[in-house]
C-alpha cells in the first residue's frame, strides 16, 4: 500500500516533467554498455543507473551511431543527445526510461522497508516508508535517470545491514551487506563517502566487543566477505572489464578511448594526495578504469570545486561557499511537518527517551546523517543543491519516524493526534504539487517564489523545456529566441525551435532585441548583477522558473554569456579557433569579468608565442577569479611557467568551465 502510495505520488507529481539535462546522457550511454561492451561514454557517473535504464533500450527504440573518438563531454553530449532526440522517437524513449527507474526506485523503497522492519518493527518502518513516499524531493527522483536517489536509499539500506551484521551476527546479513554495498558503489562516485565511514564503524565495534571479551572471529570473516563481495559486484558493473573499451590497437594493445585521457584527468585534480592515491589504484587493477576516470572526476568537481554561482536567502557565491548553505537547502526542500518530526525524534533519543532497541540503530541512523551534512558542509561545494546530499532525507525519515511512532503509543490522545495531524499536514502541503521537483517550502517562499532566493539544480534542472517549445509553437516561431534556459540545443533542434546564435559582430553593444527564455533563479542571481534591467520587468509568460521576455533589453552581460558559451563548449571541440577567439574577444568586451574568457585568450596567446599578451590574460583572470583562490592558485602557478620556461614549452592551463 505505502509503496503504491510513493508510486501514484510519483507519477502524479512528475508526469509533466521534461527531461532533466543529464538524462539523455545517461540513457545513451548504458544503452552503449550494454550493445558494445564499452564503457567511454560518461565515465564520470559509475553504471548501475545507466544499465538499469540500458535494459529498457533496445535497438527499435533508441537509435545509436557507432562509437567514435569524442573531446570533451560537450561532444559526448552531442552524440547521446542526437541519439535521444534526432535519431530516435524522444517521447518514447522518456516513457520506457522513466518506467525502468520508477520500477527500480519502487524496489529500493521496499528493500529498505524490510531492513527497516526487521531493524525497528512495523510502526517506524511503515512511517518511514509513508514519509518517504510523501517527500517532495524523493517522489521527484523516483522517474528520472540519475544516481542521487538510488545512491540515497542503498546507503540507508548498506547502513541498516551493517546494524542487522553487527547485532544478530548472521552470515546471511553479511551477504546482504556486501551486496548493497557493491550496487552502492556501483551507483556514484561519491558512495565512498558512506561506505568507508560504515567500514570503519564495523571495525570499531568490533575491537570494542573484543576489548569486551566477546567473540569476534566470525563476525570479522564475515565483513572480510562483504568487502570483497561488494568489490565483486562493482567490477561485475562493469562486466569484470578493467579497460573501458574491448578495441585493441595494431600492436595488440588496449586503446585508451576517454574523451580525455585518463592520466590526465588525474593530473588535474590540485591534491597531490587525491593524484598519488588514484595513480596507485589504477597500477594496482584495484578497480576498473572507467570507475578510476569517474572518481577524479567527482573529485575535481564535487570536492576542488566548479566555478559556478549558488544562492541561498538571496546570498550568492561562486565556487565554494560557506557552511551553512546545504543545511539552508535542506530546510526548505523539507516539509515543515518532516523537519519537526525528524527534530522531535533526535531530541528523544539525545534525552534519553527511547527504549534500548530502539535508541541504539537510530543513533546510528543520525550519527551518519550528522557525519554526511558535516562532510558536505565543509566541502563547501553546492551547486547541486539538495540532489547531492539526499541521502540525508531517509536518515531523517527515519528519525521522522521515530518521533511519530512516539507520539502515536502515548495513552494521550492529543499526543496520538499531533502524530496523525503532522503526515496530514505534509500530505495536504505536497500532494497538490504538479512539478515536485520546483518544491521549497514556506521559509523558502514557497514553490513559486524561491528562485528569488535560491540557485541550485534542485530548484530547476531543465524540466520545463516542453512547455517552452509549445509556447515557442504557439506565440514565437517563425522568429529567433534567445534562449538562457537549461533547454538542451538537440532537442530545440528536434522540436523546430530557431535559437538566437549571434556572431560577434551582431552583437552590437549588447542589446538584445525580440523574444528571451530565462531560468528564473539565473534573473535574480547577485541581485540583479547580469541583468539589471530585468528587476521590474514583468514576464511575457512564466511557466515555474522558466520565464520568457519580449522587448528591447541591454543585456551586455548576457549577451557576452551567449558567445562565450558558444565559443568554449559547441565550438571549441570542432570549431575554427581564429573564430572561436573573435568570439571571445567580443565577449570579454561585453564582460571583462569572466576569467574563463581570459584564460582561453591567454592560451591562444600562448599558441602563437605571444608571451606577454598570455601573461596579459592570465592576470585579467586572476583578478577574475578573486572569489575563487584555488583557480586563482592554478592561474598564478601557470603564469610562473610561461614567465620562466622557453617559448613554446609551456601547455595551456586547463579552463576550469570544462569540468
Amino acid at each position: 500500500m505505502l509503496l503504491a502510495i510513493a508510486l501514484v505520488h510519483s507519477l502524479w507529481a512528475t508526469s509533466l516533467d521534461g527531461f532533466t539535462i543529464d538524462e539523455p546522457y545517461h540513457i545513451a550511454a548504458g544503452a552503449s554498455y550494454l550493445r558494445w561492451g564499452d564503457y567511454r561514454l560518461n565515465p564520470e557517473h559509475p553504471p548501475l543507473v545507466k544499465l538499469i535504464v540500458g535494459l529498457a533500450m533496445p535497438p527499435s527504440v533508441l537509435h545509436l551511431t557507432p562509437l567514435r573518438s569524442l573531446r570533451e563531454k560537450e561532444q559526448e553530449r552531442e552524440y547521446t543527445q542526437r541519439a535521444v532526440f534526432l535519431q530516435s522517437d524522444s517521447a518514447r524513449v522518456r516513457t520506457r526510461a522513466r518506467a525502468a527507474l520508477l520500477a527500480f526506485n519502487t524496489l529500493l523503497l521496499a528493500a529498505l522497508g524490510w531492513v527497516l522492519w526487521r531493524i525497528f518493527g512495523p510502526g517506524i518502518a511503515l512511517a518511514a516508508l509513508l514519509l518517504l513516499a510523501l517527500d517532495p524531493t524523493v517522489s521527484a527522483h523516483m522517474p528520472v535517470v540519475m544516481t542521487d536517489l538510488p545512491m540515497a536509499l542503498l546507503g540507508t539500506i548498506s547502513l541498516g545491514l551493517v546494524i542487522l551484521a553487527l547485532r544478530n551476527r548472521l552470515r546471511r546479513d553479511w551477504i546482504l551487506l556486501g551486496i548493497a554495498a557493491g550496487l552502492l558503489l556501483a551507483t556514484k562516485h561519491s558512495a565512498p563517502l558512506i561506505v568507508l565511514p560504515l567500514l570503519l564503524g564495523c571495525v570499531a565495534v568490533l575491537a570494542w566487543q573484543a576489548g569486551h571479551w566477546q567473540p569476534v572471529a566470525r563476525q570479522l570473516l564475515g565483513l572480510a566477505a562483504a568487502s570483497v563481495l561488494s568489490l565483486a559486484v562493482l567490477w561485475s558493473a562493469y562486466g569484470f572489464h578493467y579497460h573501458e573499451s574491448p578495441g585493441l590497437n595494431a600492436q595488440g594493445q588496449p586503446v585508451e578511448t576517454f574523451n580525455r585521457p585518463l592520466t590526465a584527468k588525474i593530473g588535474d585534480l590540485r591534491s597531490p594526495t587525491m593524484r598519488r592515491a588514484l595513480t596507485i589504484a589504477q597500477n594496482l587493477h584495484l578497480v576498473p578504469r572507467a570507475y578510476i576516470w569517474g572518481l577524479a572526476d567527482t573529485l575535481r568537481a564535487g570536492v576542488e570545486g566548479r566555478p559556478i554561482w549558488v544562492n541561498a536567502f538571496g546570498h550568492s557565491y561562486q565556487g565554494k561557499a560557506p557552511w551553512w548553505v546545504p543545511l539552508a537547502d535542506l530546510i526548505v526542500k523539507l516539509p515543515p511537518a518532516f523537519l519537526l518530526l525528524a527534530i522531535y525524534g533526535i531530541a528523544l533519543l539525545l534525552l534519553g527517551r527511547l527504549p534500548g532497541e530502539v535508541a541504539l540503530p537510530l543513533a546510528g541512523f543520525a550519527a551518519m546523517a550528522a557525519f554526511f551534512m558535516l562532510f558536505i558542509a565543509h566541502n563547501g561545494i553546492f551547486y547541486a543543491g539538495l540532489r547531492h546530499w539526499l541521502f540525508v532525507v531517509p536518515l531523517l525519515a527515519v528519525c521522522a519516524a521515530t518521533g511519530a511512532w512516539f507520539l502515536w503509543r502515548s495513552p494521550v490522545l492529543w499526543r496520538r493526534a499531533v502524530a496523525v495531524a503532522a503526515i496530514l499536514w505534509i500530505a495536504v502541503t505536497v500532494i497538490p504539487q504538479r512539478r515536485i521537483w520546483e518544491y521549497h517550502n514556506v521559509l523558502a517562499g514557497g514553490s513559486q517564489n524561491a528562485w528569488q532566493g535560491f540557485l541550485n539544480e534542485s530548484v530547476d534542472l531543465g524540466q520545463r523545456t516542453p512547455e517552452f517549445i509549445a509556447f515557442y509553437k504557439s506565440h514565437i516561431a517563425p522568429a529567433p529566441v534567445m534562449v538562457g534556459y537549461m533547454a538542451l540545443e538537440e532537442q530545440l533542434q528536434a522540436a523546430g525551435v530557431k535559437v538566437w546564435e549571434p556572431r560577434p559582430e551582431e552583437i552590437g553593444n549588447g542589446d538584445v532585441n525580440g523574444w528571451l527564455c530565462l531560468r528564473a533563479p539565473d534573473v535574480a542571481l547577485r541581485d540583479w548583477h547580469d541583468m539589471p534591467t530585468m528587476r521590474s520587468v514583468q514576464p511575457t509568460a512564466r511557466f515555474g522558473n522558466l520565464l520568457l521576455y519580449h522587448g528591447n533589453f541591454p543585456l551586455p552581460r548576457v549577451a557576452a554569456s551567449i558567445l562565450r558559451f558558444r565559443a568554449l563548449h559547441p565550438m571549441a571541440a570542432s570549431g575554427d579557433p581564429k573564430l572561436v577567439e573573435q568570439y571571445l574577444l567580443r565577449s570579454i568586451h561585453l564582460d571583462p569579468d569572466s576569467a574563463a574568457a581570459a584564460i582561453e585568450l591567454g592560451n591562444f596567446a600562448l599558441g602563437r608565442g605571444e608571451r606577454e599578451k598570455a601573461l596579459q590574460w592570465y592576470a585579467l583572470a586572476q583578478k577574475d577569479a578573486a572569489n575563487q583562490p584555488d583557480i586563482q592558485s592554478d592561474i598564478e602557478h601557470q603564469m610562473q611557467i610561461v614567465k620562466n620556461a622557453p617559448p613554446g614549452m609551456v601547455p595551456p592551463l586547463r579552463n576550469p568551465s570544462k569540468e
